[in-house]
């Protein structure tokens, strides 16, 4: 079956929307890390970051696959 027929037409809307709502986490728990020290904002800084980078892989996925 072609990947075409698998993804729905908005799932790459979504994977954006997660990438870059991720990114703008890690930056707010960053700054929030660096200004108070406190240990779980780094956790979250990680959840992100983690999160982040499977929306990208995602994205990288369905665009090697020619679903632009």
């Amino acid at each position: 079956m072609p990947m075409e027929e698998r993804v729905r037409p908005d799932e790459r809307r979504r994977y954006v929307f997660l990438l870059w709502f991720n990114v703008t986490l890690g930056v707010l728990w960053a700054v929030v890390l660096v200004l108070t020290g406190v240990w779980w904002f780094a956790a979250l800084l990680a959840v992100s970051v983690v999160l982040g980078s499977l929306s990208a892989w995602a994205l990288s996925v369905l665009n090697r696959e020619g679903l632009r």
